[in-house]
């Protein structure tokens, strides 16, 4: 069993104290070191009284920081929340939302043409997320209760809109953003 704890800013994943005691070894996966919790945590003592030892594993990304700690190779992760929420990386556009009551990750993949990846997403009032797919020509929006996605085709083909603002107030919902190059773009969908 996994615990994904918000510490200080930092998700701290731990697995149950039953399994960490019967190895006496605390795996720590992260891009700089043990942290905070666990630097306090080896200094005060805490881990000396319960016969435990810390191995830290040093990565480079965050694919190989979630590959690993899914996997079950790691213990405890650290790290900030946008690794958790964009682990996807690298795979091109996804959304990944954390189910609580499971403690597991779902990734929703983007149908997107090009390389892209999201630069934010927003939820609309009706739940469905919108995200605009960084240099592609596209603008994203996913139904999570049917993982189906609509994409957007954009005005100029480049994209890289940074900011945007859901205009709830429409039926249906609308989007409008400011593009990269001082575009403002209404994305008002018919459906």
């Amino acid at each position: 069993m996994k615990i994904l704890v918000l510490f200080f800013g930092i998700f701290i994943s731990m697995a149950s104290p039953s399994v960490l005691h019967a190895e006496g070894v605390l795996h720590v996966g992260g891009f700089s070191g043990l942290g905070a919790a666990t630097d306090v945590a080896e200094r005060k003592g805490f881990l000396e009284a319960e016969d435990m030892t810390l191995e830290f594993d040093r990565v480079d990304t965050s694919i190989e920081l979630m590959t690993n700690f899914i996997s079950g190779k790691y213990d405890i992760i650290q790290t900030n929340a946008d690794t958790i929420i964009a682990w996807a990386e690298g795979k091109g556009g996804a959304l990944v939302r954390l189910e609580s009551s499971t403690h597991r990750l779902k990734e929703f993949v983007a149908p997107l043409l090009y390389y892209g990846s999201f630069y934010e997403a927003n939820p609309d009032k009706n739940g469905e997320v919108w995200a605009g797919a960084v240099q592609t020509g596209r603008y994203s929006r996913l139904d999570p209760k049917t993982e189906r996605w609509i994409n957007y085709v954009l005005p100029e083909p480049y994209s890289h809109n940074r900011k945007s603002w859901i205009d709830n107030s429409t039926d249906p919902v609308s989007l409008w953003y400011v593009d990269h190059n001082s575009y403002l773009v209404h994305i008002q969908p018919r459906q």
